[in-house]
C-alpha cells in the first residue's frame, strides 16, 4: 500500500455571550438570537489518506464517543461518500466536553467538512459549505469560520461581528451531560419566549447577555445552579 497523505488540525469549541429562543415553529426548530463566540478549547484531527483504498474508519481517545455512523464525522463522511477518492483513518483526540453546548460534534463536523473541501478538491466557497453544513446541524454554519457573529434563526443567518478584545472565560465541567432536546422540551413546557420579552442591548455592546435555557436546564441538572452560585 502507498504511504499515506497525513494531516493534523485543531477545531474550535464555541460560547453563547448570550441566548434568546422563540417558541418553536412548525418544523419543531427554536428561532434564537445569540452571539456566538469562538474560544481556543479544541479538538484535534489526525488523519491519513490512502489513494489505494475507500475504506473509513474513526477512532477517539474518549470511548464515551461512537465511531460508528451515530458520530457526525462519519456521517458527513457517508453521506459525500461517493465524492471522497480515497480511504480515510481518522483519529480523534477529544478535549471539548460531550453535551456542554460547546458545540464539540458540530466543530468536528465543520473541520471534516473543510477538510474533505480541500482535499478533494470540491472548490466550493463558504457560504456553499454552511449550506452543505445544514444538513447535519444548525451549529455547524458557524464554526465552518468561527470567530464572532450574531446567530439568527436556527443558527443559520450568521453575521460576522467586529472581534471582541481578547478576553479569558472559565469553563466549568461538571460532567453533567445536557440533552439538548429534553432542555428545549422543558423550555417549551415554561412557556417562555424570550426573542420577545427580553432587552437585547447586550448585543450592541457584544457583552455577556441572558441565557433563555438556564432555568430549564438547572431544573433538569440542578448542579448546575450550584455551581452558578
Amino acid at each position: 500500500m502507498s504511504q499515506p497523505l497525513t494531516y493534523r488540525f485543531n477545531v474550535y469549541a464555541k460560547i453563547n455571550l448570550g441566548l434568546l429562543v422563540s417558541r418553536p415553529r412548525s418544523n419543531g426548530y427554536h428561532p434564537i438570537q445569540s452571539i456566538f463566540q469562538s474560544v481556543s478549547l479544541a479538538d484535534t484531527f489526525h488523519i491519513a489518506c490512502y489513494p489505494n483504498s475507500l475504506e473509513i474508519s474513526l477512532s477517539c481517545n474518549n470511548k464515551s464517543i461512537p465511531t460508528n455512523h451515530q458520530n457526525l464525522i462519519i456521517k458527513v463522511c457517508e453521506h459525500y461518500k461517493s465524492m471522497i477518492p480515497f480511504g480515510l483513518t481518522i483519529q480523534l483526540q477529544k478535549r471539548i466536553p460531550v453535551g456542554g453546548g460547546l458545540g464539540g460534534g458540530s466543530t468536528n463536523a465543520a473541520g471534516i467538512l473543510q477538510f474533505l473541501n480541500q482535499s478533494c478538491g470540491w472548490g466550493w466557497s463558504t457560504q456553499k459549505l454552511q449550506q452543505e453544513s445544514l444538513h447535519f446541524g444548525t451549529d455547524i454554519p458557524f464554526l465552518i469560520e468561527g470567530g464572532t457573529s450574531l446567530v439568527t434563526g436556527i443558527g443559520d443567518a450568521i453575521k460576522p461581528l467586529k472581534p471582541i478584545k481578547p478576553s479569558y472565560y472559565l469553563l466549568i465541567n461538571p460532567q453533567k451531560k445536557a440533552d439538548t432536546p429534553k432542555i428545549y422540551q422543558k423550555f417549551d413546557q415554561l412557556s417562555q419566549d424570550t426573542l420577545s420579552q427580553q432587552d437585547n442591548s447586550w448585543i450592541s455592546t457584544q457583552t455577556p447577555g441572558p441565557n433563555a435555557l438556564k432555568e430549564a436546564a438547572f431544573s433538569i441538572i440542578p448542579e448546575l445552579g450550584e455551581i452558578e452560585n
